[in-house]
């Protein structure tokens, strides 16, 4: 699917999914760990623009897209709920879904959509958190006691 987006010129996408290694320390029974892993990030413009202004954070990679095979099917197709909550496009809702900034831009950058800004509803969830929040791991976000908006 994203190989097929296109610019509003209709020129396709180039580089528009990402894998980054990474390594992160995660606190356990045993005394911290190192796990390696690899992350799968979208790196649409209006996208990582939009995220850029949500997390208000300057350094972010992309969306960071679901890591679990189980709920993705290996397609890592997903924004990982545990960055975007109950963003309607992660793998599982609690609650009502939003369509936030996040989808709106997402279809923008498709090419195949024209949709105004007002067609959009605020995601709560992690906004205004900064870099810390928007660049961590799932495994790290789990332990970080700051994830879940009041």
């Amino acid at each position: 699917l994203l190989p097929r987006f296109t610019d509003q010129d209709g020129n396709k996408h180039r580089n528009s999914i990402t894998e980054i290694n990474r390594n992160f320390e995660v606190a356990g029974e045993d005394g911290d760990a190192v796990i390696s892993r690899s992350l799968n990030y979208i790196l649409l413009p209006t996208v990582v623009e939009e995220l850029k202004s949500h997390f208000d954070c300057d350094k972010i990679p992309g969306a960071q897209l679901e890591s679990e095979e189980a709920v993705s099917n290996g397609q890592y197709i997903y924004f990982e709920k545990l960055f975007f909550g109950n963003e309607l496009m992660t793998a599982g809702l609690q609650g009502r879904g939003v369509i936030s900034r996040m989808t709106w831009a997402f279809l923008k950058d498709s090419g195949w959509y024209y949709l105004p800004h007002d067609f959009s509803e605020p995601l709560v969830w992690g906004k205004d958190a900064k870099c810390p929040f928007a660049n961590k791991f799932c495994y790290e976000q789990l332990s970080a006691s700051q994830y879940s908006p009041e």
